[in-house]
């Protein structure tokens, strides 16, 4: 799929969810999409310390990524 389709997916899927009209397999899907995205943006350390100490396998950016930050959001 496309970016686009993927977004326009997750859309269908809000749509549905607010409507109480939601599948459970597609819950189960969302949730293991959820955690594959988790499971790549991993915490690391690197040697030495400092400020930059903890950073992301997949993205390199400080810990938490903005995409772990964008999923921690959503799921308070």
């Amino acid at each position: 799929m496309t970016h686009e389709e993927l977004l326009a997916r997750a859309d269908d899927l809000n749509m549905w969810v607010s409507l109480g009209q939601v599948h459970k397999d597609d819950v189960y899907a969302m949730a293991r999409i959820v955690r594959s995205v988790i499971n790549l943006h991993k915490l690391r350390f690197k040697g030495g310390g400092g400020k930059h100490a903890k950073y992301c396998v997949e993205c390199g950016f400080p810990y938490p990524c903005p995409t772990i930050q964008a999923i921690e959001k959503e799921l308070k």
